[in-house]
């Protein structure tokens, strides 16, 4: 598969390590839904090639959710870092989905953010402790706390 194998595979977020990528993205697809309709959405799958893997609707209001299962970057300060490209050099349309989903196979947690909070080519998410973190760093960080799908789904009120 191209990865080197983790040393610890006793977690779950080491086993998708090992996965296809296509793999790996179906799985956090899954774990979205469900955690979308816990939390009372409806859930329907396009049929054919979107920018956006499913629709999210709650009393009324119909949501494109972006679906992106995460690895968490070593070197970035135990940071989840989502990639925000379709292809090699392509960027989704400004309008392409409402909401980015974040699926963190090591924790096996969701996080949501409004698209037009995220930006085009990356979006960090921190998830460690808060108290961890150099307080010149904590101003401008996306705390994965705050990123919820109540908060996601704000705008659209």
């Amino acid at each position: 598969m191209g990865r080197d194998k983790p040393k610890d595979l006793s977690t779950w977020g080491a086993y998708i390590h090992l996965m296809d990528n296509n793999r790996a993205g179906e799985i956090g697809e899954s774990v979205v839904q469900t955690d979308l309709l816990k939390s009372d959405f409806n859930i329907s799958i396009p049929v054919g090639e979107f920018a956006y893997d499913l629709v999210a609707e709650r009393d009324g209001t119909f949501y494109r959710v972006q679906v992106k299962t995460a690895r968490r970057r070593g070197d970035r300060d135990n940071s989840i870092v989502v990639s925000l490209r379709t292809g090699p050099n392509k960027q989704y349309d400004e309008d392409a989905f409402d909401i980015l989903a974040i699926y963190d196979p090591e924790t096996d947690e969701c996080y949501y953010a409004d698209w037009h909070e995220v930006g085009f080519n990356k979006f960090n998410l921190y998830v460690g402790d808060e108290s961890e973190m150099m307080a010149m760093h904590r101003e401008n960080a996306n705390l994965s706390n705050d990123y919820t799908i109540e908060r996601a789904t704000d705008r659209f009120k």
